[in-house]
């Protein structure tokens, strides 16, 4: 857990600090923010545990695909700072991505904040299962929620349905 909240507190940093290069440019938010606190939860980044970004039948591609035993488990979808990530558009392609790979779970983010996305939920009211602010929100509230979705633990999200 220590590993997950030195990540965290290190994008606050770069957040805090450097608003102006993360509100502008998206893949500043995924090499600086995103990548260190997903290899902080055990994803390393070699293609056997994220996928290169690849095209899907629509030529659209996600941010991150997250994969365990061959397995994807989870796209991650990132905007910059500035975009709202509970915007329906936003979250429709996010939902878009999960149902083109049949995956259950998607994550939106824009690196502040974070929103973890049910893909098959029947009850539309209920497909977000969590949203945090890394900004606003306790230390132990970010890091517990992002626990969730770390790498050794990740098929418990399914089996607490």
């Amino acid at each position: 857990m220590e590993k997950i909240k030195t990540a965290i507190n290190e994008a606050k940093e770069l957040l805090e600090n450097h608003s102006n290069i993360y509100n502008n440019n998206e893949q500043a938010v995924c090499d600086h923010i995103i990548l260190p606190i997903l290899n902080s939860l055990g994803w390393r980044s070699t293609p056997v545990y994220i996928i290169p970004k690849s095209a899907n039948d629509d030529g659209r591609f996600p941010d991150y695909t997250l994969q365990k035993d061959g397995k994807k488990v989870l796209i991650v979808e990132v905007k910059k700072c500035s975009v709202k990530i509970d915007d329906a558009n936003v979250i429709k392609q996010l939902a878009d991505y999960c149902y083109s790979q049949s995956t259950d779970y998607g994550i939106m983010t824009n690196g502040n904040e974070w929103l973890l996305f049910e893909t098959f939920q029947k009850d539309k009211a209920q497909r977000i299962v969590w949203k945090i602010n890394l900004l606003k929100d306790d230390i132990e509230k970010v890091s517990s929620f992002l626990y969730t979705v770390n790498f050794t633990e990740i098929e418990s999200l399914s089996k607490n349905k």
